[in-house]
């Protein structure tokens, strides 16, 4: 089981944890890239997710009063 995630490769991150229930991953990818690295930051968190019993949100690229570009980190529900 993963328990870390390196974002380095494409950035850095900040973790809002007071906006929604779960938490609030911004993605603040480097400047050469843009777009692409968003994409990849968002699909290695999904993996991460996967790995650690996490559902994560789409990647939230305009919004007003969000910190975007960002994905929510919600506990996995049991849906029995």
């Amino acid at each position: 089981m993963t328990t870390e995630l390196d974002f380095e490769e494409w950035g850095t991150i900040t973790v809002h944890e007071d906006i929604v229930p779960g938490q609030v991953i911004q993605f603040h990818p480097s400047k050469y890239n843009y777009h692409p690295k968003i994409k990849a930051m968002h699909e290695a968190l999904v993996k991460w997710g996967e790995e650690n019993g996490r559902d994560i949100g789409i990647c939230i690229k305009s919004a007003k009063g969000w910190p975007v570009p960002c994905a929510i980190v919600f506990p996995k529900e049991d849906l029995k």
